[in-house]
This record gives C-alpha cells, sequence and structure tokens, in this order.
C-alpha cells in the first residue's frame, strides 16, 4: 500500500467496513462533517491491523486536495474494458490529471487525488463520475494505478469539470459554474451520542434537496425501502411545504436504479 504524503499528514481519515459504507473511527460512528470525529492515518491503520475495521478512509475537508471517482457503472466496464484494459474514457481523465491514482475496493473503479480548487463542493454526474472537495471520503486502498504522486493541477480540475459535468454544473445565461445542490444532514455528539437533525428545505430545492440525501444513502448501501422512508421522515419534518408520496417514490426509484 503506498499512502502519499500529503494525505498521511492530515487528521483526515476514518474507517470503514465490508457491506456498510457509512464513515466509523473504530467501533464508533464518525461523519464527514465533523472533523472532531476524525482520526490520524496511525490511528486509522490501527483500526485495521487490529482487525476492529476492514478498511481506511480518507475525508475530503475543502484544503486543497480535490477527489475524482471514477465508477466502474452498471456493465462493469466504464472504467477497465472486458479484458482488464483501462478505457478511453479513463484514460483521458488520467492523462489529464496525473496524479495519485488508486484501484477501488472493489477493483472496477479507479480514485485520482489531485491539489487544486474546486468552484463548489462536489457532485454525481451521474454518468459515473463524481468529484468532490468537502463532505465526501473514499474507501482507500493504496493500490496505485500509474501515478503514486499528488500533484498541482488545476488544468486537469478544468478539463474533468469542462468534459463531464458542465451541463449540469453551468448556468445557462451566465455560463458560470454554479454549486448544486448537496443536501447534508447536520451531525453532532453531544453527550457520548449522535444526534442527527435535518435543515428546513424550502419550496423550490425540495426535489433536489430529497435526491441528494437519497443518493448518498444509496451510495452508503441503504436499501429502496430504508431510502424510501428516510425520505419520508425528512420530507414531514423538513420541507415546506412537503412534496407529495409520488414524487418520493419517483426519486428513490430514480437514484437506486444506478450501480453502488
Amino acid at each position: 500500500m503506498i499512502v502519499p504524503k500529503e494525505l498521511k499528514e492530515l487528521k483526515q481519515w476514518v474507517n470503514a467496513n465490508k457491506g456498510n459504507k457509512l464513515p466509523m473511527a473504530g467501533t464508533t460512528p464518525a461523519s464527514v462533517a465533523n472533523p472532531s470525529t476524525w482520526l490520524t492515518f496511525d490511528e486509522a491503520l490501527a483500526n485495521v491491523e487490529l482487525g476492529i475495521n476492514d478498511y481506511l478512509g480518507f475525508v475530503f475537508n475543502d484544503n486543497g486536495i480535490i477527489g475524482i471517482d471514477l465508477d466502474g457503472g452498471d456493465d462493469h466496464h466504464e472504467v477497465f474494458d472486458s479484458d482488464g484494459f483501462l478505457t478511453e474514457k479513463a484514460i483521458e481523465v488520467l492523462e489529464q490529471t496525473q496524479s495519485f491514482s488508486e484501484v477501488s475496493i472493489s477493483g472496477r473503479g479507479i480514485h485520482i487525488y489531485v491539489k487544486g480548487e474546486l468552484p463548489f463542493s462536489g457532485s454525481n454526474n451521474r454518468k459515473h463520475v463524481e468529484i468532490y472537495k468537502i463532505g465526501r471520503f473514499f474507501i482507500f486502498t493504496g493500490n496505485v494505478l500509474i501515478f503514486d504522486k499528488i500533484v498541482e493541477n488545476q488544468k486537469g480540475i478544468d478539463f474533468v469539470i469542462k468534459k463531464h459535468f458542465q451541463k449540469t454544473e453551468r448556468d445557462s445565461k451566465t455560463n458560470r459554474i454554479k454549486k448544486p445542490i448537496i443536501y447534508e444532514p447536520v451531525r453532532e455528539f453531544k453527550d457520548g451520542k449522535l444526534i442527527v437533525t435535518y435543515p428546513p428545505i424550502v419550496q423550490g430545492s425540495r426535489n433536489m434537496c430529497l435526491t441528494s440525501l437519497a443518493g448518498q444513502l444509496h451510495y452508503a448501501g441503504a436499501t429502496p425501502e430504508t431510502i424510501y422512508h428516510k425520505l419520508l421522515e425528512v420530507n414531514k419534518i423538513a420541507c415546506t411545504p412537503p412534496i407529495t408520496r409520488a414524487e418520493i417514490e419517483t426519486i428513490v426509484e430514480s437514484v437506486t436504479r444506478y450501480k453502488r
């Protein structure tokens, strides 16, 4: 396993377990929104070596390191073809970024870590490419693919945005990149307990916020039924006014048809 010095020195590590992509700190739940729940690299590694957790995880915290996730897709061949060779899409992104890259835990995807700036928090283009600067974590493998050092490459980041996110991230009138809606529950530890609250959602952003939440739950391993009931709960307590059950069913069906 190869770990870049830039990542190893940051206290932005968590753990994760098989069958559950939720962040952990040993046996304690962690949160990508709460730095007090994060670990040093050595602490997270010790949890894996002791068998407490299965994986390491690196949390992005808006401090100059951008994460790009190329997912294998429904047929598992978005990144590696049926012969195990990189696809043109994957090669293009790797050539443009030229920064630390690792094969994902599934063996079908790639994570890229590159220095630079992102003009929005992060996004999933629903076409097997994700990019984040804060509020997400990648399960870290250290299984290097081509590039073993993190470099600064704003040009490469801009290329990925333009090629894979331009249609969804640019305002049609101003042509400026606009921040997508990523709805984040607020997680706080009080008296040793994890308290989760849901910020108010106003009319005009209800569908987008609930879709964002559904996507997070789906990629964390939740079942469609669990996602549906959670959306019903959040819709009731946070949306003004609530959307219909039919709309929630549509959101769940739309999000869960994508492979994790």
